[in-house]
């Protein structure tokens, strides 16, 4: 869209005269404030489209009063009303099999609960992610 470039001069000052009505405009995307996710139980599930992966920040996990900015894979999911929201997780195991994801696929992630480390004693989230394909569609 040329128009987008436009609406700035040589400075990267915004012309409002070039602007367009934002009454006139529709909602193109889910709420970008993410919600963190942190599921309890395993066997909790939710399905989304994945977004990416960005930096978020959040309260540390040793101490909620500090913030930390860490990678977080982020995803969009939809209500039974057709309301999308948008919601994070920072688990490095969830992340690094989102590094390996099309953006925009859809999935369906679920929390198995967390397991022992072999080389230390930290737990870590386990997960199963599964591709989601259109009813009817052959894979």
């Amino acid at each position: 869209m040329d128009h987008d470039r436009n609406m700035g001069d040589a400075l990267g000052i915004i012309r409002l005269d070039t602007l367009p009505k934002l009454s006139d405009m529709d909602v193109a995307s889910a709420d970008m404030a993410a919600e963190y996710w942190t599921p309890t139980d395993a066997g909790e599930t939710r399905r989304a489209f994945f977004f990416g992966i960005q930096s978020r920040e959040m309260p540390a996990h040793d101490d909620p009063k500090k913030l930390v900015t860490l990678p977080a894979a982020v995803f969009v999911s939809e209500d039974d009303d057709g309301t999308r929201s948008t919601w994070c997780n920072a688990s490095v195991r969830l992340r690094s099999i989102m590094e390996q994801v099309p953006l925009g696929t859809a999935l369906q992630i679920t929390y198995k609960g967390t397991k022992k480390n072999r080389t230390n004693g930290n737990r870590s989230a386990q997960w199963s992610v599964v591709a989601l394909q259109s009813p009817g569609r052959k894979s």
